[in-house]
């Protein structure tokens, strides 16, 4: 589960796809409590880096 950054709440990762490569993918996803749009690139490991 992602925690925004913005304020701490959790967000479930139901993002938009972006981009999809073979070995991870780029999501799109919006904070319901303080509307962040954060961007999220996961690798096939689960990693995950956020930017917003």
């Amino acid at each position: 589960m992602i925690h925004c950054p913005e304020c701490g709440e959790p967000i479930e990762h139901e993002g938009s796809e972006i981009e999809k490569w073979p070995y991870g993918a780029k999501y799109e996803i919006i904070c319901n409590f303080c509307n962040l749009k954060i961007t999220v690139l996961e690798d096939s490991d689960g990693g995950q880096s956020l930017s917003y």
